[in-house]
């Protein structure tokens, strides 16, 4: 397992547990990981030009996060871990994406960037509570009110999260999909018709996500 590896390994752990770090770790999920897949870059029609910079980025990113974990992570008392994966990780996370996103946008065309939000919001879409914390453009898209942001945040029972980590195999990763299958519904049902609509027209035209739901796909809570 490299060191970027084992830094989102942990990172997912803690955000399961209801850590604010789940910021943190759905850096991560995000275009670059995405762009990796090749049914997304067939869907997009990327040409061999934009892979080589795909694929660049994606390389820098790696590098970037390993560097961090070798020369910042590493150094910090493992009793103090949790706490800077709340702070100082989540920014760095945030910045990097950010950087690598706006070198993205350069490489695409518009129709190819939209398309990829759109997949991107179908995805996160399984993780609602996340897609609202990392995308807070679509909060004021929704038009979600300050009550309906706080019913958000009370959905999900974090003690049924906690025991589904517990588990293992095949039967950890049933209850944690379960446990973000109904939270995910918990929070549908704090949307308005209205809104539930306007998400739909968010994610365009469906996308097979088949191959891009791995085993973190629904842990990202």
């Amino acid at each position: 397992m490299t060191n970027c590896s084992r830094l989102l390994c942990a990172l997912f752990v803690l955000a399961a547990s209801g850590s604010t770090c789940v910021r943190v770790a759905s850096a991560q999920y995000d275009d670059l990981l995405i762009l990796s897949d090749q049914t997304v870059r067939d869907e997009l029609k990327l040409d061999a030009g934009q892979s080589r910079v795909v694929d660049g980025l994606r390389a820098a990113r790696t590098k970037e996060w390993n560097d961090w974990y070798q020369n910042n992570y590493l150094t910090i008392p493992r009793d103090e871990r949790g706490k800077v994966a709340r702070k100082k990780l989540d920014a760095f996370s945030i910045t990097v994406a950010q950087k690598h996103h706006a070198m993205l946008k350069d490489a695409l065309q518009p129709a190819q960037l939209e398309r990829l939000r759109e997949i991107v919001i179908q995805l996160r879409s399984t993780s609602l509570a996340l897609m609202l914390k990392r995308n807070p453009e679509i909060i004021e898209s929704l038009q979600l009110s300050d009550e309906q942001m706080r019913q958000i945040e009370n959905t999900g029972d974090r003690n049924e999260a906690i025991k589904a980590f517990g588990l293992q195999g095949d039967e950890r990763t049933r209850a944690i999909n379960e446990w973000a299958k109904n939270r995910n519904q918990e929070i549908l049902d704090v949307f308005t018709a209205a809104q539930r609509a306007k998400l739909d027209a968010l994610k365009g035209a469906p996308f097979d996500l088949s191959s891009l739901n791995g085993p973190h796909a629904q842990s990202r809570e």
